[in-house]
C-alpha cells in the first residue's frame, strides 16, 4: 500500500472475508510479514486461516521455506507495478 504499517490494515481486511470469499478469488495466503530485508514469513494468527494452512497453500504453489521458516524474496518475491503505473490504473 506504500504506507508504513499498512500490513495491519490489509490483515484486518483479509480477516473480514468469509470462508467462501477467502477460498475463492482472494489470495490471502500470499500476504506475508517481513523477516529481514530480503525475507518474509507466515504471520497469520487467525483460527480459521491458520499459519499451517497458509504455509501449505504457499508450498502448493512451489514456494520454499528455509531452515528458519522464511521465504527468500529475492527468489520468490514479486515487486509489482510501480506507483506511476498503479496511479494510472486507479
Amino acid at each position: 500500500m506504500g504506507e508504513p504499517r499498512a500490513a495491519r490494515t490489509v490483515g484486518w481486511a483479509l480477516h473480514g472475508l468469509t470462508h467462501e470469499e477467502a477460498a475463492g478469488a482472494v489470495p490471502w495466503h500470499r500476504v506475508l510479514g517481513r523477516a529481514g530485508p530480503h525475507y518474509a514469513r507466515v504471520t497469520t494468527s487467525c483460527e480459521t486461516h491458520s499459519a499451517k494452512l497458509q504455509r501449505q497453500l504457499l508450498e502448493d504453489e512451489g514456494i520454499e521455506f528455509d531452515q528458519h521458516d522464511r521465504i527468500d524474496l529475492t527468489r520468490f518475491g514479486w515487486d509489482g507495478p510501480t506507483w506511476p503505473v498503479l496511479e494510472q490504473i486507479l
